[in-house]
């Protein structure tokens, strides 16, 4: 086995292995239906149900946990965070004041509303009351 330690920040050490290709488990996309049009409103359900299943199954390249906290929307615009308009992580407590990486910190936004958040017309209106707010409802 191939492999070696690695310290941590905290000090801790622990041992790494060399993944091998058949230790990775194949994961088969789904077809769209042919006939299917995302530009025709009788398909808007079965596009909404594909994405939401793509949002959930993605693993490290979106939060499925955040997603689904937010009901797949946005805290800002209240509108569906998708793979099209893409998404930014936001931290309601800067790291710079202490916030942390942890879950309850975090909120996904559209790249744009992340943009106002950080502009100086959002600055105090947008806080993690209005943030948290949103999660209740």
């Amino acid at each position: 086995m191939f492999g070696t330690e690695v310290t941590d920040d905290d000090g801790t050490v622990s041992f790494v292995k060399l993944v091998k290709a058949n230790d990775v488990s194949i994961r088969r996309h789904r077809k769209i239906k042919a006939e299917a049009n995302p530009f025709d409103p009788a398909w808007r359900s079965y596009f909404e149900e594909r994405h939401e299943y793509q949002m959930q199954h993605q693993g490290r390249r979106l939060p499925p946990k955040l997603w689904q906290a937010q009901d797949g929307k946005c805290p800002v615009c209240r509108e569906p965070v998708t793979k099209d308009v893409g998404w930014e992580i936001h931290h309601v407590v800067p790291r710079a004041s202490g916030g942390t990486n942890a879950r309850a910190n975090l909120v996904l936004l559209h790249p744009n509303c992340h943009c106002q958040v950080h502009s100086s017309v959002w600055k105090g209106e947008l806080s993690a009351s209005i943030i948290r707010g949103f999660e209740e409802t």
